[in-house]
Parts: structure tokens; C-alpha cells; sequence
């Protein structure tokens, strides 16, 4: 491109530099090269006063180069929280570059990569990054191509990674023994609550896993995983899964009932002198002592799975 190509990114730039109002700044499906990257890379690295705390440059094409740039201002710019780069070509080397800043990088906490022909090389580097960050909490792969290689090696990432909440890992080319790693996974995380893994081609096998699973996993409370290929016992083993989900999300509100009633119970009249109670640890031994005390024998009934609302309407 001639200078004169670059007149609109320079402009943008040059408004980005001074600007000390903006909080999220979208630049999608603009044709966003490594050249036009530097300079709104330059623009938000020198403006100090800048509020920028979302980011969002999908559907660009952004390589390596610019990614570089962009990943390394990263490293020092903390008030962006917020990053998404759908189909943005990173590719293996990309994300690489990605996953060395995030080790680094304290304030992202949302990450969307997907669309990006990530293969199992790039899903490498995320895993080994996801064994250091603690701040990222939604992180979105889906649409890519990592395979039951990187199915594999990002389960064991997420067994130790003590802040992801929200994983869409769908339409992956998950096949097999990706889809038993994940289900596995979820014997060992407490905090995913949100796993969307549809679209993936693991079949009864996938689905018998995940069932199995969450009959002892507490925190999963939505779990997407029908798609187009099950039928049978693949069905029988989702509608398991949908039930178990859903006992997971009415015990997480007893919960939050709970200590919510505490918290107004045993307010202090000072606010400054805090509030004990709204401590999970707290909260979750609350709620563990009630769910065993009056439903240890009513959780694997029929009428329970069927209907998971019932047992719970008193708390709730």
C-alpha cells in the first residue's frame, strides 16, 4: 500500500493518541494489516491517559508481524480487559506470540481467538500459557482446528488453571480421546461453570464421558453439547448430562440465597468493617451442608432428573 492508502488508519491514530473518554474501541472488517496495526498499536501505548478497555479488531489480517506488536504493547497497557480477535489469521505463530504475552499480561480476563486456524501447535502455547495466567476468565477457541491433540494437552492446562469460568471449544475436530481428556478435566477444575463443545465429532463415546462426569462434577452449570450426530444411547447419555447441569445451577442459586440471607442477617452497622459471610469458602460449606442434610437421597431418583426444580423450590 502507498501512504495514501493509510491516510483513514492514521487519522483514526492520531485520535486514538489524545483520546481520554473512549472505553471500547472496535476496528472490525477493515482490512486491518501488520503496517495499520503499529500504528494503533503506537497510538494506545503513548497515550497514558487512555481508557481504553476493550478491544476488539476481528475479522482483519493481522499475521504474525502485527500480532507481534500488538501482543507486546499488551504486556504493559493494563487497562484493556478485554480482547477479541475472531478471524484475525493468527495462526500457530500468532497465537504463540499471544500466549508469551498473556503469561506476562494481568488484566485481560476476556479472550476470544476463535476463527484464527489455530492447530494443535498453537493450542500448545495457549495450554502452557493457561498453567501460568490467573485473570483470564472466558476464553473462546471455537471454529478452529485443534484436534484431539490439543483437546489433550489444553485438558491438562485446565486440571491446575485456577480462573477460567466460561470455555467454547466447539467445532474443533475433537474426535475421541480429545473428548474423554476434557471430560476427564472436569473430574480435577471447580471452575468452569460454561462449556460449549457442540459441533464436534466424538459421538456416543464423547457423550457417555461427559455423563459420567458430571454424576460427581458441582460446578458445571450449562454444558452445550447436541449437535447433529447423536441418536440412541448418545441422546440418553445428553439428556443425563442436561439433567446434572441443571442440579448444578439450582444448588449454585441455594447457595447464593443463602448467603445472601446471611450477609443481611449478620450485617454490620459500620460497612467498612466487612462482611465474612460473603466469603465462597463460607458460603460453599453453607451450601454443601444443606444439600447433603436434606436431598443425600433424593438426588438420583427419576422424579428428580425429570424434574430438578422440585426438590429445590423451598431455597430457592
Amino acid at each position: 500500500m502507498s501512504d495514501k492508502d493509510y491516510k483513514a488508519a492514521k487519522t483514526l491514530a492520531s485520535v486514538i493518541r489524545t483520546n481520554t473518554t473512549i472505553t471500547s474501541l472496535t476496528i472490525s472488517e477493515s482490512d486491518i494489516d501488520n503496517k495499520t496495526a503499529d500504528f494503533f498499536v503506537e497510538a494506545i501505548k503513548s497515550n497514558s491517559q487512555s481508557k481504553i478497555t476493550e478491544l476488539s479488531l476481528n475479522k482483519n489480517k493481522i499475521t504474525t508481524g502485527g500480532a507481534e506488536a500488538l501482543f507486546e504493547m499488551l504486556k504493559t497497557k493494563t487497562a484493556i480487559n478485554t480482547l477479541l480477535l475472531r478471524n484475525s489469521y493468527l495462526g500457530d505463530e500468532g497465537t504463540k506470540a499471544l500466549a508469551k504475552m498473556l503469561e506476562i499480561n494481568t488484566t485481560i480476563t476476556t479472550l476470544d481467538l476463535s476463527e484464527n486456524k489455530i492447530n494443535a501447535g498453537g493450542t500448545q502455547s495457549l495450554a502452557k500459557m493457561l498453567k501460568i495466567n490467573k485473570t483470564i476468565k472466558k476464553l473462546y477457541i471455537h471454529e478452529n482446528n485443534i484436534g484431539d491433540e490439543g483437546a489433550k494437552v489444553l485438558a491438562e492446562a485446565l486440571k491446575i488453571n485456577p480462573t477460567i469460568t466460561f470455555l467454547n471449544i466447539s467445532d474443533n475436530d475433537i474426535i475421541g480421546e480429545g473428548a474423554t481428556a476434557l471430560a476427564d478435566m472436569l473430574k480435577y477444575n471447580k471452575t468452569i461453570t460454561t462449556l460449549y463443545i457442540q459441533f464436534n465429532l466424538f459421538g456416543t463415546e464423547g457423550a457417555k464421558a461427559f455423563a459420567e462426569t458430571l454424576k460427581t462434577n458441582t460446578t458445571i452449570t450449562t454444558l452445550y453439547i447436541v449437535d447433529a450426530y447423536f441418536s440412541g444411547d448418545g441422546l440418553t447419555y445428553i439428556k443425563m448430562i442436561e439433567q446434572q447441569s441443571a442440579l448444578n445451577a439450582q444448588r449454585e442459586q441455594i447457595a447464593n440465597n443463602i448467603a445472601g440471607a446471611l450477609d443481611v442477617l449478620t450485617a454490620h452497622s459500620n460497612p467498612l468493617d466487612g462482611n465474612e459471610t460473603s466469603l465462597p469458602e463460607v458460603n460453599d460449606v453453607i451450601a454443601q451442608k444443606l444439600f447433603a442434610l436434606d436431598k443425600a437421597n433424593k438426588l438420583n431418583t427419576d422424579e428428580v432428573k425429570r424434574n430438578p426444580d422440585s426438590v429445590f423450590n423451598k431455597y430457592t
